[in-house]
């Protein structure tokens, strides 16, 4: 058990898991979110502050669970006055190369830019793959740690863009499963096992990954259509070259039968919006 008094502020799809997985390695957390919401506690180990300068008081490390940049300013904004001085601010949040550089030139010395690869199952195992980067990255590894993999990188810029790119793959995976299901299912082949020779392919952990969500389980979204598609317009506009996969996720999130918070697994299985 460590006694670092850790304060993580967001409690969303991504910030709950972390707060417990913090909580079960030993970590005292204290937890803060801008919609109060409360959370068991984790063997006396985890606390739900409503009250951000209560959450902050005593942090000597400051991780963000947040959905995106303008989320990270706001929150930011509100806990800069209640730091404790020399406080290590860790970004987890997805955000753009060059949101991901403001955020960081405006943290300064005591930023971490660390976005994560994976969702919820692999916060749950300990095993995201986290891109960090900052001045103190090693006393953030000491937290990070517990959350998976610490890969540490150059700068915030390309800890940001190692993600989008790690998220593109995700995309085009995606629409490419939902193509092949497509021409299996033209030749009447059964889905089963359609998906039981694409898991031992390169689509692999992909199926293995959201074979239930495939088979219509009806599950909590792990990673969200919304979310992916942030992100994937985050890349489209970072870069000049066109990016279609975008647009195809995009257009999932006006269907009324999808929506964003519905799992990445329905842009496989929901009629395509795009007709594509």
């Amino acid at each position: 058990m460590t006694t670092v008094p850790l304060t993580l502020l967001g409690l969303g799809r991504m910030g709950v898991p972390m707060a417990h997985r913090l909580a079960a390695e030993g970590w005292s957390v204290t937890a803060w979110n801008r919609t109060p919401r409360d959370l068991p506690d984790a063997e006396g180990r985890l606390t739900v502050e409503t009250d951000l300068a209560a959450a902050l008081q005593d942090a000597e490390i400051v991780l963000l669970a947040l959905f995106d940049a303008a989320a990270c300013e706001e929150v930011l904004a509100l806990a800069r006055p209640h730091l404790r001085p020399g406080a290590l601010v860790v970004n987890t949040a997805t955000v753009g190369p060059q949101e991901a550089a403001a955020l960081a030139a405006a943290g300064g010395a005591d930023y971490v830019h660390a976005p994560v690869v994976g969702s919820v199952p692999q916060v749950e195992a300990g095993s995201l793959v986290v891109l960090a980067a900052g001045p103190r990255v090693e006393e953030a590894r000491v937290p990070l740690a517990a959350l998976g993999e610490v890969r540490v990188q150059p700068d915030a810029t390309t800890a940001a863009g190692l993600k989008l790119v790690a998220n593109a793959s995700i995309g085009t995976a995606l629409l490419a499963l939902r193509d092949t299901l497509t021409q299996a299912r033209a030749l009447d082949l059964p889905d089963a096992e359609v998906l039981d020779v694409l898991s031992v392919g390169l689509l692999g952990t992909l199926v293995t990954r959201k074979r239930p969500f495939l088979e219509g389980a009806d599950l909590p979204a792990q990673f969200t259509l919304g979310a992916l598609a942030k992100d994937l317009r985050l890349l489209d506009d970072a870069t000049p070259v066109a990016f279609t996969a975008a647009a195809r996720i995009a257009a999932h999130l006006t269907d009324p039968a999808v929506g964003p918070d519905a799992d990445i697994a329905a842009a496989v299985t929901a009629p395509d919006p795009t007709g594509s």
